[in-house]
């Protein structure tokens, strides 16, 4: 019987990264428990491939990563992950790259049509300034940089009505294009989502390792609700600026700590059970 080994998946900005100050020291001890016990942890992330890149570094992670809430998977072109040069994937310079949705020419073409639908109800993402970026997100000037390097996805700074939200959402519903709020921005997804992305990742790693492996989920927002779908283990990070998304499943489990605090507390929740088992 194969042995089983664990894989954890998880948002950052809230979850495993803090939402005001972007600290994840809170999670350093679990981060390094996981570390010590071989078990893999995987950002799945509304952030860029050019954000996370420093971040994971910072992390000390040396993992595939899921970009712009699911729209692509970039997985390390080391011998750890050499069974992903059988898949003829797309390759970057460092990365393998499964791109689930459009390029980022695609929503530029959505948002002309839409600002004459709805004028002055939403900003692109990508048309913010640097300074307004900083002054919105509490980034610094070369984080808010890299946020907009975009290639798949623009959200909407949103300062519409409810009106205007509802004509927002017939508009998308005619065009197949799925909204989800973040933590500051309306995301706006086409063929993808963090859960497609995480199963379909999962599924190439199964088939890469002689082993079961069981997904842990970890997230705080309702455009991580897909992702806790797809995980045997979902966790739902408490957050210090809205509710728990409306989640039903029977291990799911919610913290009590906001945050990296959060997420240690539930790595260490979950761990004495790992233990028996590695």
């Amino acid at each position: 019987m194969n042995a089983t080994r664990y894989i954890v998946y998880t948002d950052l900005d809230g979850s495993l990264i803090d939402h005001h100050s972007y600290d994840f020291s809170l999670a350093v001890p679990a981060l390094a428990t996981l570390r010590t016990h071989g078990i893999p942890v995987i950002p799945v992330s509304s952030k860029t491939r050019a954000e996370i890149e420093p971040l994971s570094k910072s992390l000390r992670l040396n993992t595939p990563f899921i970009a712009e809430n699911g729209a692509a998977v970039f997985i390390p072109k080391t011998a750890d992950y050499a069974y992903f040069d059988t898949l003829k994937l797309t390759q970057q310079e460092h990365h393998y790259v499964k791109a689930f949705a459009p390029s980022i020419h695609y929503w530029a073409i959505v948002f002309k049509e839409l600002s004459n639908v709805l004028p002055n109800a939403f900003t692109p993402f990508s048309q913010l300034s640097t300074a307004e970026l900083v002054k919105i997100t509490g980034l610094n000037a070369k984080q808010a940089e890299l946020a907009k390097q975009r290639e798949f996805s623009d959200p909407l700074y949103w300062f519409g009505n409810d009106a205007q939200f509802a004509q927002l959402t017939r508009f998308c519903q005619n065009k197949h294009i799925e909204i989800v709020q973040g933590g500051r921005f309306v995301h706006l997804l086409k063929g993808s989502n963090k859960g497609e992305s995480v199963a379909w990742l999962h599924q190439q790693l199964q088939a890469q390792e002689n082993a079961t492996l069981c997904s842990i989920g970890l997230g705080d927002g309702e455009n991580d609700i897909a992702m806790l779908k797809v995980v045997d283990w979902p966790v739902q990070i408490k957050s210090p600026t809205h509710n728990f998304p409306i989640f039903d499943h029977p291990l799911c489990l919610r913290t009590e700590n906001v945050g990296p605090a959060g997420w240690n507390e539930a790595m260490f929740k979950l761990i004495p059970a790992l233990n028996s088992s590695l």
